[in-house]
């Protein structure tokens, strides 16, 4: 770590940079939300809601490779400033379709493609970019923000969404998302950004190659990030299908399905404020497995609990949030302090890219397997296979020694890093 990240004037360009990060994710997933409930209150058919999912989040998975590549190449700030003005434009785009009285849902499916592709190359750069300005032993602290951003949006972005859409029709929210993203621009634009690289003459397949030669020249960053995939594939049927569990069990309607839903949220808001209480007082190898864990015998609970205690269920969904705020924040972590900047974006693209396609991928194989056996069968089976991919985490000793960050230095020496600009 650089000294010029230990002096104190730090704080102040990460919390702008943030700021406008978190504008534009806050409004964009009202927006989604948003879209959501327009497609599902005009067509009803399940069909052309999962689509927008996976218009949203494929493109996302299949380009956060390459958006890693771009993120090594080019100034990340100027990568960020790209990313905000294409939303601009797109949602203007959106706007002009709605007043226009020809609003349909490939329309709705084509935005959500945009979304997927900002988001591919957007947050490579974004969580390459923190450890350049980020002192080493802040890093924990500044990576659970974005659990308490998405906690909040959970429990506050939805709303914003159906208020603004039931009040105005769609073309409210995408007005809201074009203004955020221009405030996040000129935000962005006031702080100045040190350019990890000249641009290469690297091929982008070489590039790519780069950063999976990091990835499997260290067995730790390797298992860590295949125990996160696995996590991932069992994870995604427990939350996408804990509406059909409270409909067929519990009798519930879609209000209680979103009671679950916010109980998550605000568990998740916890458990990221105490981690950032915590920061790394605690080993993050041993925060991801344990969670693991937990998550895996509540998961296997829900299934296992009669139809005439709701209330449990709801208290499950707030646990089993509170445990992921120790996911995807310790991992980033991690990987940010074992990986050379020169091959962070590229590293963090690969990662963006398991955890935006593994969900999908558990959720389709868990849809089907639940469809045979049930779904509270599915459940106990799922929380067993999670609760062996947390126990797999905890025996890692490669995993556990991600904690020294010692892979940076080896990093060096398996793969030559391009020069520094």
């Amino acid at each position: 770590m650089s000294e010029s990240i230990e002096e104190k004037g730090w704080l102040g360009p990460v919390a702008v940079i943030w700021v406008a990060y978190a504008i534009t994710c806050f409004v964009a997933i009202a927006t989604i939300y948003s879209m959501g409930w327009h497609v599902t209150s005009t067509t009803g058919d399940p069909v052309a809601i999962a689509a927008v999912t996976v218009c949203g989040m494929l493109p996302q998975g299949l380009l956060a490779p390459f958006g890693g590549v771009v993120a090594d190449r080019f100034n990340r700030k100027s990568i960020l400033l790209a990313c905000y003005a294409v939303i601009v434009v797109a949602s203007l785009a959106m706007v002009a379709v709605v007043f226009s009285g020809h609003l349909s849902l490939p329309a709705i499916l084509a935005f959500s493609l945009v979304m997927g592709v900002r988001n591919g190359f957007r947050d490579p750069a974004f969580n390459a970019l923190m450890p350049m300005l980020v002192p080493e032993k802040h890093l924990i602290r500044i990576n659970m923000l974005d659990n308490l951003l998405s906690a909040a949006s959970m429990i506050l972005a939805p709303a914003l969404g159906i208020l603004l859409y039931t009040s105005f029709g769609l073309g409210a929210p995408m007005i809201a998302l074009a203004v955020g993203s221009v405030l996040s621009m000129f935000t962005l634009a006031t702080v100045s950004v040190p350019t990890v690289r000249k641009e290469a003459e690297a091929r982008v397949r070489d590039e790519l190659a780069g950063g999976f030669k990091v990835i499997a020249h260290h067995r730790g960053l390797l298992f860590l990030m295949l125990s996160f995939v696995m996590g991932l594939v069992a994870y995604g049927p427990f939350e996408n299908l804990m509406p059909l569990l409270v409909s067929t069990v519990f009798g519930g309607d879609g209000y209680a399905a979103s009671m679950c839903a916010g109980a998550f949220g605000v568990g998740m808001l916890g458990g990221s404020m105490l981690m950032m209480v915590v920061g790394e007082r605690v080993p993050l190898p041993r925060v991801i497995a344990g969670c693991g864990i937990t998550v895996g015998v509540i998961i296997a609970v829900c299934g296992l609990l009669p139809g005439s205690l709701f209330p449990a269920l709801v208290a499950c969904a707030g646990l089993s949030g509170a445990c992921c705020a120790g996911f995807a924040g310790p991992a980033t972590t991690l990987i940010q302090k074992n990986c050379d900047p020169g091959y962070l974006g590229r590293v963090m693209g690969i990662f963006n890219s398991a955890m935006a396609l593994g969900m999908p991928a558990g959720t389709a194989i868990g849809g089907a397997v639940a469809a045979l056996t049930g779904v509270p069968a599915f459940f106990v089976a799922d929380g067993v296979v999670m609760l062996v991919v947390g126990v797999l985490t905890m025996l890692s000793s490669d995993i556990r020694g991600l904690d020294g960050g010692a892979c940076r230095d080896e990093a060096a020496q398996a793969v030559p890093v391009p020069a520094q600009s």
